[in-house]
């Protein structure tokens, strides 16, 4: 979705897409905590604006505790944060369009090319390597996702949305179980390197 967003904004004029990129980034400066506090009301199963809006339409047989069902709940914290497009990583991408030499763009015109054959042919193998350090940041991020989960459901209902960072919260900080937490965020950050390390041959591979 950054990328769509990037590209979208580096495609349109100059003041057009001035304007367009202020209206990506303001919903993004809002602080995290308050637009989870924000999703937490709209799954709400008695006031939810999406139950409430589910009954509007005539689909009250669909109303569901979206965070209280084991079911449910892990589709409905990975929609948090929709349409899931992180600041850090549209302005990594935006800011590499931005870069990419005004000739190379120029000869595309003159050669004739669509925007779409430019954006799969020239703009993305140019910006490869941002774009998987874009991936890298994002995959990290989730893998150790922690503030949605903790605000909204606890790890509940049950068990059934204990993601491996809040379990590490849960050891450290309920049970007392330092030593063990430890070992969870040692684990966590051996993995997390594992991942990079997979990335960066993908990467290798890619740009080959």
């Amino acid at each position: 979705m950054a990328i769509i967003g990037a590209e979208l904004i580096f495609n349109l004029s100059s003041k057009l897409g001035n304007v367009w990129k202020y209206l990506f980034i303001i919903p993004m400066i809002v602080p995290f905590t308050v637009s989870i506090l924000i999703w937490g009301f709209i799954y709400n199963p008695y006031l939810g604006v999406l139950n409430q809006f589910l009954s509007i339409i005539g689909l009250g047989n669909f109303t569901l505790p979206w965070l209280g069902s084991s079911n449910t709940v892990l589709y409905a914290v990975a929609l948090v944060g929709f349409p899931f497009m992180g600041t850090l990583q549209f302005l990594i991408i935006l800011s590499s369009l931005q870069s990419i030499d005004s000739s190379i763009l120029d000869a595309s015109r003159i050669d004739g090319a669509s925007i779409l054959k430019r954006i799969f042919r020239i703009d993305l193998p140019l910006i490869m390597d941002k774009i998987i350090l874009a991936i890298m940041l994002t995959v990290i991020g989730d893998f150790q996702a922690f503030t949605n989960f903790f605000i909204l459901t606890g790890g509940g209902p049950g068990t059934s949305s204990l993601v491996p960072a809040l379990y590490l919260y849960d050891a450290a900080f309920q049970r007392g179980a330092l030593g063990y937490a430890c070992t969870i965020g040692v684990i966590l950050a051996i993995i997390s390197l594992a991942i990079i390390f997979v990335i960066q041959k993908v990467e290798q591979k890619v740009t080959i």
